[in-house]
């Protein structure tokens, strides 16, 4: 007797279900964030591109390869500098993943943000301070030499007194290579690499700045050297900025004096730390520290009452190497950082050509 073969409808689709991935798992995740302490991940850049970056595509399938720059808006959108040709373009991140490409001033090299204003700074050939609205990307240049701005720029002394033309010139071929970041009230505080400090109290002016002890601790912490600065953190939740250089760091509190704190005599024959942000602790995260060569990751904290301690994120890895664990954000060369409205923190890197955003473990090591 023949006897057919017959298997219902619905128990063949719950077969095939049982060994099919669920249809509603997305394959690509273009907004991913890190759930847990200690966990990094990549929210922009294909380091296996290197081509101009598309305006609308997702930022994890584009070349992020920048010069530097790094900024987060109050919503969580960041901004990045990328390589655009022989210009420049700020690609900002999207809630949705993708990037939306802006032109904006000149080529910039560091960014920041203040309410609904992103600031871009270029101080590599010339000098330029331009504010940009983030909702109608209207721009006003503040500051500009080699232009016609740079004849009429008026910069004045704390007293608002206006300098000598030769001072004013002196001044400007100084800001060479200067870093900047905001005040708490939104303005611009500049550092030149030595450590000397203005602020841009409006368009078109510019005037040394002087905060309570500033001089007092740059003296302690340069010793005779140049301080050599490389980089200006912005203001924290406390209104308190930090002024990172190649000899140490300087805390400026909203209120109160300066304090500072001088690496040790090791720390100064390795490259340098190039960003710098401060936590929910206290103390300031350092990040940087190495370049093409030099290649040994040296995360660390620095703290007003426990120095300077490096922190054990593992060895270096490299663009190919990532893991999603700390050690890539320690051997990064990094761009800019910012914090997220989340508390988790975004760094761009210009070795992989990516932006990364990771959050702190639980446990920071105090091992000096």
């Amino acid at each position: 007797m023949r006897r057919n073969r017959f298997i219902p409808t619905a128990a063949a689709i719950m077969i095939l279900s049982a060994c099919s991935p669920a249809q509603d798992e997305p394959s690509f995740n273009p907004t991913p964030r890190p759930t847990r302490p200690g966990q990094a991940v990549i929210i922009a850049g294909d380091h296996n591109l290197n081509r101009d970056p598309r305006d609308g595509e997702y930022a994890l399938q584009t070349s992020a390869y920048t010069n530097g720059g790094l900024a987060a808006a109050g919503d969580g959108r960041i901004m990045f500098q990328v390589v655009y040709g022989r210009d420049g373009r700020i690609a900002r991140l999207e809630r949705d993943g993708r990037i939306t490409l802006m032109k904006l001033g000149n080529v910039p090299t560091q960014l920041a943000v203040h309410g609904n204003d992103l600031w871009l700074m270029s101080a590599y050939s010339g000098f330029d301070l331009t504010k940009a609205s983030l909702a109608t990307l209207g721009q006003e240049v503040h500051l500009a030499w080699n232009s016609a701005l740079g004849e009429t720029l008026s910069v004045v002394t704390p007293s608002g007194q206006p300098v000598s033309k030769a001072k004013r010139k002196e001044i400007a071929d100084s800001l060479r290579d200067a870093r900047f970041n905001l005040r708490s009230d939104g303005t611009p505080i500049i550092a030149r690499k030595d450590g000397q400090l203005f602020e841009v109290p409006r368009k078109g002016a510019i005037r040394s700045w002087h905060p309570e002890g500033y001089d007092t601790a740059l003296a302690k912490v340069s010793a005779g050297t140049s301080f050599d600065t490389t980089y200006v953190a912005g203001a924290s939740s406390t209104g308190e900025m930090a002024i990172l250089g190649r000899q140490g760091i300087i805390w400026i509190p909203r209120t109160g004096a300066a304090s500072g704190l001088r690496f040790p005599e090791a720390t100064r024959s390795l490259p340098p730390w190039t960003v710098a942000t401060q936590l929910k602790d206290g103390s300031t995260l350092l990040l940087g520290g190495v370049n093409a060569t030099q290649r040994t990751p040296r995360p660390a904290l620095a703290s007003k009452d426990k120095g300077l301690t490096l922190l054990p994120w593992g060895e270096a890895k490299r663009c190919d190497e990532f893991d999603g664990s700390l050690a890539t954000i320690g051997s990064a060369i990094p761009g800019g950082i910012a914090r997220l409205p989340d508390g988790s923190l975004a760094i761009s890197d210009k070795m992989c050509g990516r932006v990364y955003s990771f959050r702190m473990p639980d446990n920071l090591a105090r091992n000096p």
